[in-house]
């Protein structure tokens, strides 16, 4: 069985227009893939499950989830799915699947992809009422970011 990845992605288009023909797209998707009880395609292996898409401006945020989590090249696969849409100014894909310590976000800016993360050997023990507070904290001050490639 699949672990999932909750993800929260907020992908800001060049102005309004732009946000809400992708904004559209991926509602048809959603459609779609409800018709069939299966995730949205978002443009490789991996699907979005569960997933709440909202726009506003300029600015498309999705919500849900993953079956485990991104790889470099699903990501990428993901940004590039996104950009055959219409173009993208930016994006934020935070990610979390604690349960094997996961923890982090991928950004898109300039045309560069980047995954910003919290190493495994920094993580918390867990307490309830704070664990998601110290993680923050920790990926403020303690994370590792990598290029990932050039768009």
């Amino acid at each position: 069985m699949a672990n999932w990845c909750s993800v929260e992605a907020e992908i800001v288009c060049f102005d309004g227009q732009e946000a809400e023909t992708l904004y559209q797209k991926l509602l048809t998707d959603k459609t779609e893939a409800n018709k069939f009880d299966r995730g949205v395609y978002i443009g490789s292996d991996r699907y979005f499950f569960n997933s709440i898409i909202e726009v506003n401006g300029d600015t498309v945020t999705l919500n849900g989830s993953v079956k485990w989590g991104f790889t470099d090249d699903e990501i990428l696969e993901f940004i590039r799915h996104l950009k055959s849409v219409v173009p993208i100014k930016s994006a934020e894909i935070k990610y979390e699947e604690t349960g094997c310590f996961i923890y982090g976000y991928f950004s898109y800016e300039d045309r560069i992809l980047y995954d910003t993360y919290l190493p495994e050997s920094c993580f918390p023990d867990y307490d309830e009422e704070t664990y998601y507070e110290q993680l923050e904290q920790l990926l403020s001050t303690n994370s590792q970011t990598k290029i990932i490639c050039q768009i």
